[in-house]
């Protein structure tokens, strides 16, 4: 098959949200260990990727059970969170993957939130050191306009996993990328992958197109990480689940008179009539303001007289006047995830496996957590593993109905509007 898909830009932005619990089996903080459940012990008969074919290496011979004399060849389309963390995990075992970005350089995009719950994943990624230029903020609280009128605070510091991190979007990717290339991915920005088609023998053949015209490339596997697109998912013909029509207006705004004293909780989140707003200090003194509704709203000055509405998140700006960077743009945050994540020779990470409504601040986390085990299935798979992509399978497929359920009862627990068609569709 040789159809082409263009990439969507996904937005993740909600930090931590008024999930009061964490959603057990949702591919975020609690993605732990790809054997366990929620509870910490593996399902009877829930399949695993075999330890003793994934062993770490550094070099470059590949002594593979299969007889393979080298490590696969694995070409990842897209270079967002998912991918970039797919080639960091697959360097830990030797292998050089091949990383194609479509863009020239960073898109702004809202998605600057990564919840506390995450590091151990990062350890696992060896990012521990990832937050120690001082780029990003941590942050310890939030505030939720939500079941009620008045906003109740969160303190994260009395929680289990501790600060989140307010991140520099633009920064956080770069580096995601620098560390992949220092540790031996290819890193090429202006390509994307036209087409795909499967030979004779169990490759790949792709299709790349870039500035540079058109050429192929055959590769063992290929990676989607092209956001809620899923483009090469979408040319092998596989079909895509949508649960509701989420978008998010995305606006930055920034303080006239310079920024205004750093408030207890740099987020806030304030439900309303017909969505609920996110607002959220970032680390280089603007607020990233988002309008999650049914239908964008994208003219400035209809984009500010809701903004105007939302007094408890506005709140956030200590009463300063302010002035939007630029049009507001949109951007999809509907729940959605693909009827397969994986097959023969191939894998989908992020948002092209499953996407996340921004309430359960999953996205970023989940990109990285996707990433991360897609490349120990490879590693598996490439060994001989009999499992690995039931396995791979099993992880995105068991936890996602969970993840519905109290992103439901989430919305549900907003009662204040029983006429509005917004809360209507969601209960």
């Amino acid at each position: 098959m040789a159809a082409s898909s263009p990439d969507a830009t996904s937005t993740e932005p909600g930090g931590v949200s008024p999930f009061r619990r964490e959603v057990p089996g949702a591919l975020g903080s609690n993605w732990s260990d790809s054997r366990t459940s929620s509870s910490g012990a593996r399902p009877e008969g829930a399949p695993s990727f075999s330890r003793k074919s994934t062993p770490e290496r550094t070099d470059s011979s590949w002594p593979g059970p299969r007889g393979h004399s080298r490590p696969p060849r694995v070409l990842i389309a897209g270079g967002g969170p998912g991918g970039a963390a797919t080639a960091i995990a697959l360097a830990t075992h030797g292998i050089q993957a091949l990383v194609l970005e479509r863009t020239e350089g960073h898109r702004p995009k809202p998605g600057e939130c990564l919840s506390p719950g995450f590091k151990p994943l990062l350890a696992r990624l060896g990012l521990t050191d990832l937050f120690a230029s001082g780029t990003h903020r941590p942050f310890t609280g939030m505030a939720a306009a939500w079941e009620r009128a008045e906003p109740t605070e969160r303190n994260l510091l009395f929680e289990v996993s501790g600060e989140g991190w307010l991140l520099d979007r633009a920064a956080f990717e770069a580096r995601l990328a620098e560390v992949a290339r220092t540790r031996g991915a290819l890193w090429r920005q202006g390509y994307r992958v036209a087409g795909v088609t499967r030979n004779g023998h169990d490759r790949w053949r792709v299709s790349v197109e870039g500035e540079r015209g058109r050429f192929e490339v055959d590769t063992d596997f290929i990676v989607d990480a092209t956001g809620r697109a899923a483009a090469v998912a979408r040319m092998l013909g596989v079909e895509r689940q949508r649960f509701d029509g989420l978008v998010g207006s995305w606006g930055l705004l920034e303080p006239i008179g310079g920024a205004p004293p750093p408030a207890a909780s740099p987020i806030h989140i304030e439900a309303m009539r017909n969505g609920w707003w996110y607002v959220a200090r970032l680390p280089d003194g603007r607020f990233s303001a988002v309008l999650f509704a049914d239908r964008a709203v994208l003219e400035p000055e209809a984009f500010l007289a809701a903004l105007r509405g939302a007094s408890h998140a506005l709140a956030l700006l200590g009463g300063r006047a302010f002035r939007l960077s630029g049009p507001p743009t949109a951007h999809p945050a509907h729940s959605s995830r693909l009827e397969r994540a994986c097959g023969p020779g191939w894998f989908a990470v992020g948002d092209a496996a499953a996407s996340f409504d921004p309430l359960s601040s999953y996205g970023i986390g989940s990109a990285l957590g996707t990433g991360f085990y897609a490349a120990q299935a490879i590693v598996s798979a490439w060994a001989g593993g009999a499992t690995s992509l039931e396995a791979y399978r099993y992880l995105i497929d068991s936890r996602y109905p969970h993840y519905l359920d109290t992103l439901g009862e989430r919305y549900r627990a907003v009662s204040r509007w029983p006429d509005s068609p917004f809360w209507e569709r969601r209960r």
